[in-house]
């Protein structure tokens, strides 16, 4: 009874095939949901063919893939600054009024200064006693002069009927003249405290010349002429500019990796691969860093004799990276060109003025180079100059 109850068990992997069997596609059909006809290789891709004459019109030129030595390198944002202690303050030695320089005026914010020039001349104010009885003081002036005046007569009339001597006529009329310049003076004092100018000659006030320290740039200019100042104050500020700082943040997880002993090169932003920029020279700084952008400072001196660069100008610094010059697949950066979708690609000159573009991917862009990790092999011709030409002949569009 039992092997009649169980008997349908041995049959059940059969069954269980031909129900499997009936799930799945129709017997005889190979037909796939999509399949592509005709599919378009990298490796065939169109070969433009020019004359010799549309050569020359494009001007195109020629490189070559190579493997060359190179030193790893990043861009950074920099900032220039001037070098601490390059900054220095013309201040007012005395009390006075400020005039501008003989024959010329006081160099305004931006001028380029050098030592030992002449900036501005200090009229020095008389005591505070003359300037509370500058009134007087013109009298008295004037009164000493005619007195003068008066003895310098006498003398000459007694020396006419021999009673004076040759030196009293001298010495009355020295003091003739010691009045005459003090009065000059007075009246010079009297209308430069009373309007700021004067028309009269300066020499007899005996300005202070107040000159460069140092050759810069002069940075800020605090006076004016006519304006009164104290002793101490700051009359001009001059930061030097043949030496510069920059100061490079670098983000803090890879400055480990930067070489701090080797030069940087300073370009502005958006300058080309090739650009040559500044030479860089690395020195230790303060140690200043910021929390919010996670970046610690990295401080170069660059030189700057001919005024090129300005304190807070903005630079891109290329910091060369930890690690020996390797040997990379390289092609010249003019070479590559990109596609709508970022890929890069090159043209490579055939023969009989044939070209076809080659796909390559670009690691890194160091000293003009791009560093390939898939390209030609060294060697193979490739288009630097014209390829913008070659990919819009290729594609029937405007470059």
């Amino acid at each position: 009874m039992t092997l009649k109850q169980h008997g349908w068990v041995k049959f059940f992997p059969i069954l269980a095939l031909g129900l499997l069997a009936g799930c799945g596609p129709e017997s005889g059909s190979s037909d796939s949901p999509a399949h592509v006809e005709n599919p378009v290789q990298e490796s065939d891709l169109t070969t433009i063919h020019l004359t010799a004459e549309a050569e020359v019109r494009i001007g195109i030129e020629l490189g070559a893939v190579e493997d060359r030595f190179l030193q790893r390198r990043r861009s950074f944002g920099g900032e220039i600054m001037a070098s601490p202690g390059s900054e220095v303050f013309v201040t007012a030695p005395r009390a006075g009024m400020i005039v501008g320089p003989e024959g010329g005026r006081i160099p305004g914010a931006g001028s380029r200064v050098a030592a030992g020039q002449g900036l501005l001349r200090l009229v020095v104010l008389p005591s505070g006693d003359e300037l509370l009885g500058g009134g007087g003081s013109l009298d008295g002036a004037e009164a000493r002069l005619d007195n003068a005046r008066a003895k310098a007569t006498r003398a000459r009339e007694l020396l006419a009927v021999g009673v004076a001597s040759q030196a009293e006529v001298e010495d009355a009329e020295a003091e003739l003249r010691s009045s005459q310049a003090a009065l000059d003076a007075v009246r010079a004092r009297s209308e430069l405290l009373g309007s700021g100018t004067t028309g009269m000659d300066l020499s007899s006030l005996s300005p202070i010349v107040l000159t460069a320290p140092a050759a810069g740039i002069v940075h800020g200019l605090h006076v004016a002429p006519g304006q009164t100042v104290s002793a101490g104050m700051p009359l001009l500020e001059i930061v030097g500019a043949n030496s510069l700082w920059v100061r490079v943040p670098v983000y803090v997880g890879v400055l480990a990796d930067v070489d701090r002993a080797a030069p940087a090169t300073l370009v502005s932003p958006g300058a080309s691969e090739d650009s040559p920029g500044f030479e860089a020279t690395p020195i230790a700084g303060p140690p200043t860093a910021n929390a919010g952008t996670v970046s610690s400072d990295l401080y170069y001196r660059v030189a700057n004799p001919g005024g090129d660069l300005r304190p807070g100008e903005r630079v891109a610094v290329r910091v060369p990276m930890r690690g020996n010059a390797s040997v990379e697949r390289v092609v010249p950066w003019a070479a590559v060109l990109y596609d709508i979708q970022g890929g890069t690609w090159i043209y490579e000159a055939l023969e009989d003025h044939s070209y076809t573009r080659r796909r390559v991917e670009v690691r890194d862009v160091v000293d003009g180079f791009a560093i390939l990790t898939r390209g030609p092999a060294p060697g193979t011709p490739v288009v630097v100059v014209g390829a913008a030409e070659l990919y819009s002949t290729e594609f029937g569009t405007a470059h």
